[in-house]
């Protein structure tokens, strides 16, 4: 798993991975039409976000997950900061720890 200074969290898989199904046609209820739409800590992964000992709680960023691109090789998903300057300030880095939901 790596992290771009861009925000594009890659997770390459070591075995070719089944998809997730799109729907086509009329969309009812939860029905995945695009992976765009895919809520990605909802569905995909439990993310923390832990953020150095240095930043005062009220100077905390918040993060979005967004689905770039999905193979049977690989994940790439776009982390992207309500507030990105606030990001791993001081000399401690931030950390984001990732869990796959039903792996």
């Amino acid at each position: 798993m790596s992290l771009s200074r861009d925000g594009y969290l890659t997770v390459l898989f070591n075995q070719d991975i089944t998809l997730p199904e799109l729907e086509s046609g009329p969309v009812r209820g939860r029905e995945l039409t695009e992976l765009k739409n895919l809520d990605v800590m909802r569905d995909v992964l439990d993310v923390t976000y832990v953020v150095n000992g240095e930043s005062e709680p009220e100077e905390r960023s918040e993060l979005y997950l967004t689905v770039e691109n999905w193979t049977a090789n690989n994940l790439t998903i776009f982390v992207n900061f309500t507030n990105p300057i606030l990001v791993s300030r001081g000399r401690m880095k931030d950390r984001l720890i990732c869990r796959f939901k039903n792996p």
